[in-house]
Order: structure tokens, then C-alpha cells, then sequence
């Protein structure tokens, strides 16, 4: 299973991210190293994870949840719905298998608006010839 890790998360949780070398290590603020990436992984990093035990959970763990349709659409720069759903149909990219396809009830409101146009100006127009009051 693959999910996204926001940087954002893990700075609010006090914790530095340092690339280099091909290679991703998130380190806690005292020094030690959380977890790295595997080596030489084409464009994304891969981390190293252990699943933590349910009774002892770790407070700066950053949670990494199941991607919706709905920020799948916004991460990949707002393709249509059919597009997206083909996509996830077929498993054309890696982590799209876990994505729940509930597109049923999906509008995005960037894409609505970006649809819109503007309406066209009068052509003609009376106007009136005497003062009204």
C-alpha cells in the first residue's frame, strides 16, 4: 500500500526531513533517524515502515490515510471524472488500487467554474429618450 506523507505534518510534529544522495530520511528532533527511503527508486521515495503496535502509539507518527477520489482529482491536476475512473479501473499508476472510486456523487467546484463562460453582451439596447421623473 502507498500514501502520501505531507511535510507540513511532519515539521508541525517537530520532526526534519533532509534529502540527498537519492535518499529521504525523516529525523526527529532529537537527531535519531525515524525512518529513510530504499535506494535509487526512480522519482518517488520509497520509506522504510513498521507497523506500530495499536496499544503504543508513537504521537509524532504523521497518519497516512487512503486517498479519496476527490484529492486524487486535485493531486493530479483535475482530469475528468471518466478519465480518473478509467484510470483506477485499469491500475494505470502505482497506489490507484486502494483508491475507493466514489465518484457517484463527485462535482468539484474548480472544474465547474472553470467550465463556465462568460455570457454575451447586449447587442442592441433601447434607451430612453426623455427623463423618467
Amino acid at each position: 500500500m502507498h500514501g502520501l506523507l505531507s511535510c507540513k505534518a511532519l515539521d508541525h510534529h517537530r520532526l526534519h526531513i533532509k534529502f540527498g544522495n537519492s535518499i529521504c530520511k525523516i529525523i526527529h528532533h532529537d537527531g535519531t533517524i525515524v525512518t529513510e527511503s530504499l535506494k535509487d527508486t526512480g522519482c518517488l521515495y520509497y520509506l522504510h515502515t513498521t507497523p506500530a503496535s495499536p496499544q503504543t502509539p508513537d504521537p509524532t507518527a504523521a497518519l497516512a490515510t487512503t486517498t479519496s477520489f476527490n484529492l486524487l482529482h486535485k493531486q493530479l491536476a483535475h482530469p475528468g471524472k471518466d478519465a480518473l475512473q478509467l484510470m483506477i479501473q485499469k491500475g494505470i499508476m502505482d497506489g490507484l488500487l486502494d483508491v475507493a472510486d466514489d465518484a457517484k456523487e463527485f462535482n468539484c467546484t474548480a472544474c465547474i467554474k472553470g467550465k463556465m463562460m462568460r455570457g454575451p453582451f447586449q447587442t442592441g439596447h433601447k434607451t430612453a429618450t426623455e427623463h423618467l421623473g
